[in-house]
C-alpha cells in the first residue's frame, strides 16, 4: 500500500480530491486578457479611496449609513435610497468608519459592474463581450462614480443587470431569470426614483419586442411573413400588446384567430415588469384625485398627520392595483410569479420600513 504525504493511501484518498488535483484551467489569450482588464478595473476602483475628502452628497450619505449602526437612521426620499445605506452600513460594520471605506461598497458595485457583459458572451461574442467590458472598466465616467458614495453607479450596476436577465431570459426562457429581472428591478427601485423612467424605457421597448413577435407568429400562420408586413402589423400591435399579454388566459378565441398559440418570452417579462411596477404607480393618481375632491388637496402622502379619509382612499388605491397585478401574474404563470413578485415585495419593505 502506497501512502501519500497527505498520510493516507491513494486507494482511500477520497474521490473529490481527486477531482480536484485533476483540475486544469486552460489558459487563452482571451483568458489573460480578462484578467489584465479585472485586475486594472479592480486597482482603478479602489486604490486610494480615502485620498479626496468627502463630497456634499458623500458626506450625507456615509452619515446616514452610519446612523443605520447606531439605530438613529430615518429614510428620507430626498436623498435616495434607502438599498445603498444598508450596503454601506454593512462595510463600516465589518471594516469600520473611515473616508476609504466609505466609498468601498461603490467600488465594490462599479466592479461587479464591469462583469456583467460576462452573462451575454454567446449574445455579443467574444469580441463584443471584451469590448463591452473593456469600455466599461475604463470608462472614466464610471471609473469616478465607482469611486463616489452616491446612488449612481448602484443604479447603473442593478439597471444593466435588469438588461442581462431580460435578454438571459429571451433567448433561454428559465424562469431563474425572470426572479433576477424581478430582483434587479427591486433593487433598483430601493435605490432611486428614477427607476420609474427606466422602467419606462423597458416597458416602451419590451411593448414593440413583443408586437413585433405577435405579428411574425400571425403572419405565419398565414403564410405571408414578408418584412414589410411584420413591420407595419408589428407597429399596430405594439401599443396594445401590454393589453393583449395581460388578458392572455382570457382571450382564447382572439388568440385562435390570430393565430397566436403561445406568449412571446418579451410579453412574459412585460408581465413581470408591469406587474411590479402598477402598484408602485398608485401615488401617479394623486393629482387627479386632488382635482377631482376624493382627497384633501396636497395629502396624499404617508405622513405621521394623514386625516383617516386620505389613509382610507390611499389604502383603497393600492387594494385596486395591487389586486390588479395579482390577478394578471397568478393568471399568468402562477408559481413563478408568486416567487418573483413574493421576494421582490419582502426586499422592498424590508428596505423601506427599516427606519
Amino acid at each position: 500500500m502506497t501512502v501519500g504525504a497527505a498520510g493516507f493511501s491513494r486507494e482511500r484518498r477520497p474521490a473529490y480530491l481527486d477531482r480536484i488535483l485533476a483540475m486544469r484551467v486552460a489558459l487563452s489569450w482571451e483568458t489573460l486578457l480578462y484578467v489584465a482588464i479585472f485586475t486594472a478595473a479592480f486597482g482603478l476602483r479602489f486604490w486610494d479611496l480615502g485620498a479626496r475628502a468627502l463630497h456634499h452628497d458623500e458626506s450625507i450619505h456615509a452619515q446616514w449609513s452610519w446612523g443605520l449602526l447606531q439605530g438613529n437612521y430615518k429614510h428620507d426620499p430626498i436623498f435616495h435610497g434607502p438599498f445603498y445605506y444598508h450596503a454601506q452600513a454593512l462595510v463600516f460594520l465589518i471594516f469600520g468608519a473611515s473616508d476609504y471605506t466609505a466609498r468601498v461598497s461603490a467600488a465594490l458595485f462599479g466592479s461587479a459592474l464591469v462583469a456583467l457583459p460576462l452573462l451575454l458572451r454567446r449574445r455579443l461574442g467574444a469580441v463584443g463581450t471584451m469590448a463591452a467590458v473593456a469600455f466599461i472598466a475604463f470608462s472614466p465616467t464610471l471609473v469616478y462614480f465607482s469611486r463616489f458614495f452616491r446612488e449612481d453607479i448602484y443604479m447603473a450596476f442593478f439597471t444593466l443587470a435588469m438588461v442581462v436577465a431580460m435578454w438571459r431570459y429571451v433567448a433561454e426562457g428559465r424562469d431563474r431569470w425572470l426572479i433576477i429581472f424581478a430582483l434587479a428591478f427591486t433593487g433598483s427601485m430601493t435605490t432611486k426614483e428614477a427607476t420609474y423612467l427606466t422602467t419606462a424605457v423597458f416597458l416602451v421597448f419590451l411593448s414593440v419586442h413583443t408586437g413585433v413577435e405577435l405579428a411574425r407568429e400571425q403572419l405565419e400562420s398565414l403564410g405571408k411573413n414578408e418584412g414589410w408586413r411584420r413591420a407595419v402589423l408589428g407597429a399596430a400591435l405594439a401599443p396594445i400588446a401590454w393589453g393583449i399579454v395581460a388578458l392572455w388566459p382570457v382571450i382564447g378565441g382572439v388568440r385562435k384567430r390570430s393565430g397566436w398559440e403561445r406568449m412571446p418570452r418579451p410579453g412574459d417579462l412585460l408581465i413581470m415588469l408591469g406587474t411590479l411596477i402598477l402598484p408602485l404607480l398608485t401615488a401617479f393618481l394623486k393629482s387627479p384625485l386632488d382635482h377631482a375632491g376624493i382627497v384633501a388637496k396636497g395629502r396624499l402622502t404617508c405622513a405621521p398627520d394623514m386625516p383617516t379619509s386620505d389613509i382610507i382612499a390611499l389604502g383603497g388605491l393600492f387594494l385596486v392595483t395591487g389586486s390588479a397585478a395579482a390577478f394578471v401574474g397568478l393568471q399568468w404563470r402562477a408559481r413563478t410569479w408568486a416567487i418573483a413578485f413574493g421576494a421582490s415585495t419582502l426586499v422592498y419593505l424590508t428596505l423601506m420600513a427599516s427606519h
